[in-house]
């Protein structure tokens, strides 16, 4: 985890991180530097704030025309991007629904035989 303190944690120990923090305002003239379209820079200043960069850094880097500078393809826009995610977002929560819904039993031998247990007590005491 990236601290203010400008150190990177992690299960090995800590890094030096040199990388200063940047503001909601420096990451979208960042974005808009290396060749992203912001046609409303308060959405993009709102789902960056709620997001994370680096969470929606995950939807662009496809858009990226070199993976080192980071510079986009012409004509990226923020909002595709956003669009990504949010279709996204609702497929992974449909799917989730979806997997929860369906309950596969596992049966061990040993439940077969507590329900076959259970049919014979039932005979024998009705």
């Amino acid at each position: 985890m990236r601290t203010m303190g400008g150190y990177l944690f992690w299960a090995g120990g800590f890094v030096k991180y040199n990388k200063p923090p940047l503001s909601v305002d420096a990451q979208i003239r960042q974005l808009q530097q290396r060749g992203m379209l912001i046609d409303d820079h308060a959405l993009a200043s709102h789902y960056l704030q709620h997001l994370n960069y680096y969470r929606l850094a995950g939807y662009w880097l496809p858009f990226e025309a070199d993976h080192n500078t980071h510079p986009f393809k012409q004509d990226t826009i923020f909002a595709q991007i956003l669009s990504l995610y949010v279709f996204d977002r609702q497929l992974r929560l449909l799917i989730r629904e979806f997997t929860f819904t369906f309950k596969i039993p596992r049966k061990r031998p040993a439940d077969l035989l507590s329900v076959f247990n259970l049919q014979a007590s039932r005979k024998i005491y009705n």
